[in-house]
């Protein structure tokens, strides 16, 4: 590693960097974390301070332009904001902020003063993707526990890391060819995932991906075969690695009516160790290339094409993580009761599900664009999801 941390950016940061708008939409990470007992604002602060020390990657402030362009460690350590936030509304959109990729910051943390803390963690995911996120989060309550920290400092990014593992290799081009889950869309709406509905388990769930692929295939899916896209963490592939940076790639899995939960855990596991996910994207290297303002619009007429056609790459997004247990994130006075995902406001046709386990709870977000689904049909779905996961064996 360098005397300062640098990592290039890469071509998916780089369409994550165009989907960025300066009112607040663009792909960002978001959790939110509840618990019991409150964690004083400067005790927070100090713990950040110490663990940005070892995970530079909370620093980063974009240098160079083009194919040329970098991340460098050189940005404030991720700022502690106070919010006014309803515990019965969604996070206020005036809270999600822009987050400057040149300036920074582009990690930050939002606090509410109320007896019992609750922190949302925020970070643009052209700097981080939900796993590197995690990292820091833990090294975060290490901090306040006083214990060792771990850090997370590789520089690689996701195209070198994958060259690491299995060489260059390059994936064909995405099929826009799968409908959306419901044929019926809305007319007009914000663009904006504003939709959304939230449950928590208490019993942790088995085979989560496969049981909910199944489900939606079979309950809604009205005949048709149904592609689900699953961000995979890649990370474990070589474990002398640790990166705050963007290592999940997606995996694709294509559900027909009747298939089993085991039949669809199988084609996981064989995926997994063929490593099927690894490919960079074929434009990785000329992409790199390519003016922003030109990826910004390119993006805008895919959005359009997926609206006006029906047709994406994927029919549903499953994002599924787990960690080990709550006392990862708990310390003095501070106890954990839940870890759940937060959508951030930015175009997707997909409808999308977020699943996180910590020990033995489970909170699960079903979110999707009001362009493309309806409050009711996200119900649906909530009501789907919830009595699959209870009901299907694994």
């Amino acid at each position: 590693m360098t005397e300062t941390y640098r990592r290039r950016l890469s071509f998916s940061e780089r369409l994550y960097l165009a989907s960025l708008r300066r009112d607040g939409q663009g792909i960002v990470v978001q959790y939110l974390l509840e618990g019991e007992g409150r964690l004083e604002k400067n005790v927070l602060e100090d713990a950040i301070r110490t663990a940005s020390r070892a995970n530079p990657g909370s620093r980063l402030i974009l240098k160079g332009h083009l194919g040329r362009s970098y991340w460098e460690a050189k940005g404030a350590v991720p700022p502690v904001r106070t919010i006014q936030w309803d515990r019965n509304a969604p996070l206020p959109i005036e809270c999600q902020r822009y987050l400057d990729p040149r300036q920074g910051p582009t990690v930050e943390i939002l606090w509410t003063d109320e007896p019992n803390t609750r922190i949302v963690f925020r970070a643009l995911h052209s700097v981080m993707d939900g796993g590197g996120l995690f990292l820091f989060i833990e090294d975060i309550f290490r901090a306040l526990r006083k214990e060792p920290l771990k850090g997370a400092a590789s520089e690689l990014n996701d195209s070198e890391f994958l060259e690491k593992v299995v060489g260059e290799r390059y994936r064909k081009p995405l099929a826009f060819d799968f409908p959306p889950l419901f044929a019926e869309m809305p007319s007009g709406g914000p663009d904006v995932h504003e939709a959304r509905y939230q449950r928590t388990l208490a019993q942790k769930p088995q085979a989560v991906a496969a049981k909910i692929a199944v489900g939606i295939t079979n309950a809604l899916g009205q005949g048709r075969t149904l592609r689900f896209m699953i961000p995979t963490d890649v990370r474990n592939y070589k474990r002398d690695v640790r990166s705050t940076g963007n290592l999940s790639y997606p995996l694709f899995l294509d559900v027909r009516p009747g298939e089993t939960v085991e039949e669809v855990q199988k084609m996981m596991f064989k995926s997994l160790v063929g490593k099927d996910m690894l490919f960079m994207d074929p434009a990785e290297k000329k992409g790199l290339w390519i003016p922003m303002i030109i990826l910004r619009r390119l993006v805008d007429l895919l959005y359009f094409y997926q609206r006006y056609f029906r047709k994406g790459f994927c029919s549903v997004f499953i994002s599924h993580a787990s960690l080990p247990g709550g006392e990862v994130l708990s310390c003095p006075g501070f106890r954990h009761r839940s870890l759940g995902y937060l959508p951030a406001r930015f175009k997707m046709a997909a409808l999308a599900i977020s699943s996180i386990n910590v020990g033995f709870n489970h909170d699960l977000v079903v979110f999707g664009n009001q362009n493309f689904l309806s409050e009711a049909q996200l119900a649906q779905v909530v009501s789907l999801v919830s009595k699959t996961l209870d009901e299907i064996p694994a």
